[in-house]
């Protein structure tokens, strides 16, 4: 069967609720999360081992109860035009990237390399225990599609998404 070159999230099926606009971006070498696209393009599950996302290379844990969030993102803008980095942290619990659990959008500018970004929540409070986790997704898109915090799910023609599980530990 034919399968469009497409990157989707790998997070468990609650974080896209409508299954018919999941988190989708159609590939492209000049906008992307990370060093490669290699075998991003194929929904793999949401294990370390299955997980081919490379934009983080190490994630933070999160403190059970809240306080800050940070983790650092590599991103690859070789377009002629500026692209919307945007991330959500799933700090509630509830399966959802709800538009409240984004940050502030990240303009990144056009470069021939890689640029490294901080996703920052100054607070995210919450009432997981040691052990648990959760989880965050991060889409970059160029600015002309108009993504918002709003747009977790569904589709957007340039770009990629990539979601990492979020482990709970003090």
């Amino acid at each position: 069967n034919f399968r469009p070159k497409c990157d989707f999230g790998d997070a468990p099926a609650t974080y896209d609720p409508n299954p018919i606009s999941p988190a989708v971006h159609e590939r492209e070498d000049t906008l992307r999360l990370g060093a490669t696209w290699d075998r991003e393009w194929v929904k793999d599950g949401v294990t370390g081992i299955e997980d081919t996302d490379d934009g983080i290379t190490f994630m933070s844990v999160l403190q059970p109860g809240g306080g800050a969030y940070l983790a650092q993102i590599s991103v690859f803008n070789n377009r002629t035009t500026n692209a919307t980095l945007i991330a959500w942290l799933d700090y509630n619990g509830n399966g959802l990237f709800d538009a409240s659990e984004a940050i502030t959008p990240i303009t990144v500018t056009p470069s021939a390399s890689s640029q490294s970004f901080w996703l920052y929540w100054a607070s995210a409070p919450n009432t997981f225990v040691n052990g648990q986790s959760t989880y965050m997704r991060i889409r970059i898109a160029p600015v002309s599609a108009g993504m918002t915090t709003s747009h977790a799910n569904g589709y957007f023609g340039v770009g990629e998404v990539e979601d990492y599980r979020v482990l709970i530990d003090n």
